[in-house]
C-alpha cells in the first residue's frame, strides 16, 4: 500500500442524521493518491455509531485479505479499511467509550500513526459534507505547486435544515472583487470575512504545530487557521465544493447571547495573551471588544479582554498609545450605556 498523501479530519457527535452526507462526500473524491478518512466519533447517544457502522459494512472491504482490522483499546474501538469501489479511500473510525469534549481531553494521539505520515490534511465535520469529486485533487495540486502557501479553501453554500432553504457562503462579496481566486492572510481572515471555513480546508500538515494549538484551552478552528496563516499565505478557490449545514443543534447554535459574548471574549484574550506583538490579532480584538461594548453592558469577560489589549498596546506601540485605546475602550462603553438608556 502506497503511504496516504492526504488525511481527512472529521470530528463528530450525534450527527445521526447528516453523517452519511460527509462520508458520502469522501468516498466520491477521484484522486490520483491514497488518502486516509480518520472519523473520530465522540461518544454520540443517538445511534450515530450504528450509522457508521453500517455504511462502512455496506461500502468497505472488511476482509483480512484486504488489510482491513479492527481492534478495542482503553479510549474505544478502532476500524480500519479500504472502500471497495474507491481503491484510494481508506476509512479509519474511531469509537470513543466516552465524550471528549466535554473533559477537554485531546483525541490527537488517537490518530497519531496516520497524522505523522499525511502531508496534507482536509477537514470536514459529521453535519456538512462535499459535493465536487475534484476538491481534494484541485486543492493538493495547488499546494504542490506552491510552496509558501500553508493553505487553501473554497466556496460553498449554506443548507438551513430547518427552513429547509439555501443561501450564499460568507466570501461571496469578495469574489465580486477577485471573481477567479485571490489569496490572504491572517488580516483578510479576521477582518474581511470567515474565509477558511472547516469544511473547505486543506492545509499543509508541516505547518501545523500541535504545540501552538494545546496550549489554549478555549480552542477552537479559528486557532488553527490563526497559526497557519502565520506560517505561509492562504488561496481561496472560486468553485464551489462543499455544504456548511445549519442547524439548531451545533455547539454554537444552541447558546445564549450571553453565552456567545463570554465565549468570543474567552476566545479572544487567551489568543492574544499568547500572542501579544501581533498588530493584526491586537486590532481585530480591540475593535471587536469596543462593538461588543457600545451594544452591551460591561462584564468580567470584556474586563479581561480590554486587561489583554491594553498590554498589547503597550508591548507594540508604547504608553501613548495605550492610553488613547484606553479613553476609546471606555467612551465605547459609555456610548453604550447611553444607547441603552436612551440618553
Amino acid at each position: 500500500m502506497e503511504p496516504f498523501l492526504v488525511r481527512v479530519h472529521c470530528m463528530t457527535y450525534n450527527q445521526h442524521a447528516y453523517i452519511a452526507d460527509a462520508m458520502n462526500g469522501f468516498v466520491i473524491q477521484e484522486t490520483n493518491f491514497p488518502y486516509i478518512c480518520t472519523i473520530v466519533d465522540d461518544a454520540s447517544t443517538d445511534g450515530e455509531q450504528e450509522v457508521i457502522r453500517n455504511y462502512v459494512s455496506d461500502n468497505f472491504d472488511i476482509s483480512d485479505a484486504s488489510g482491513a482490522y479492527e481492534k478495542d483499546s482503553d479510549y474505544g474501538h478502532v476500524t480500519f479499511a479500504r472502500h471497495k469501489i474507491n481503491k484510494n479511500c481508506y476509512f479509519a473510525v474511531i469509537y470513543l467509550n466516552e465524550n471528549h469534549y466535554s473533559k477537554r481531553k485531546p483525541k490527537i494521539p488517537y490518530f497519531k500513526e496516520w497524522d505523522d505520515q499525511v502531508k496534507y490534511v482536509a477537514c470536514c465535520e459529521g453535519d456538512d459534507y462535499w459535493t465536487d469529486p475534484l476538491k481534494l485533487q484541485k486543492q493538493v495540486d495547488f499546494m504542490e505547486e506552491h510552496l509558501d502557501y500553508s493553505l487553501c479553501c473554497h466556496r460553498y453554500k449554506i443548507y438551513n435544515q430547518n427552513e429547509g432553504t439555501w443561501g450564499d457562503d460568507y466570501v461571496k462579496k469578495l469574489f465580486e472583487e477577485s471573481p477567479d481566486g485571490f489569496s490572504f492572510g491572517n488580516y483578510e481572515n479576521l477582518n474581511k470575512a470567515w474565509i477558511t471555513k472547516t469544511m473547505t480546508l486543506v492545509y499543509r500538515r508541516s505547518c501545523m504545530n500541535n504545540e501552538d494549538l494545546n496550549k489554549y484551552r478555549y480552542r477552537c478552528d479559528e486557532h488553527l487557521n490563526y497559526h497557519l496563516l502565520r506560517k505561509g499565505i492562504g488561496y481561496c478557490f472560486p468553485f464551489v465544493g462543499a455544504v456548511y449545514r445549519r442547524h439548531g443543534a451545533g455547539v454554537y447554535s444552541v447558546l445564549s447571547k450571553k453565552d456567545r459574548l463570554v465565549r468570543w471574549c474567552r476566545i479572544r484574550e487567551e489568543m492574544l495573551k499568547y500572542n501579544l506583538s501581533d498588530e493584526v490579532l491586537k486590532n481585530y480584538v480591540y475593535y471587536g471588544l469596543r462593538k461588543y461594548l457600545y451594544n452591551r453592558q460591561i462584564s468580567r469577560e470584556e474586563l479581561g479582554v480590554a486587561r489583554v489589549v491594553l498590554k498589547s498596546f503597550y508591548l507594540t506601540e508604547g504608553l501613548g498609545k495605550t492610553i488613547v485605546a484606553t479613553k476609546r475602550i471606555i467612551g465605547s462603553y459609555v456610548n453604550g450605556l447611553m444607547k441603552k438608556n436612551n440618553l
